[in-house]
């Protein structure tokens, strides 16, 4: 799955983004129920892709388009990929 689904939606397409508090919200989703309040006690976000499809997260490494849902802190921008790295 290149993202994330709304619960029960399993023939839906995956969203292009949410908010932390709605992945919360949601409940079980693919992702660790701890990553949505990490995400807003420390203001980042995130973009959850498919580590299966080696394409998509290679095209994502290098700014191109990958399907994929970013998840974001309240009031944070929900367009664009946040892309931080670190030694």
């Amino acid at each position: 799955m290149p993202g994330i689904r709304r619960p029960g939606d399993a023939d839906g397409a995956c969203l292009e983004s949410l908010t932390t508090a709605e992945a919360a919200a949601m409940g079980r989703t693919g992702i660790d129920e701890c990553l949505p309040p990490f995400l807003e006690a420390n203001g980042m976000s995130c973009t959850i892709l498919d580590g299966r499809d080696h394409l998509s997260v290679e095209n994502w490494f290098q700014g191109l388009p990958a399907p994929g849902t970013l998840v974001h802190p309240v009031g944070a921008p929900a367009r664009g990929k946040a892309r931080s790295f670190s030694a």
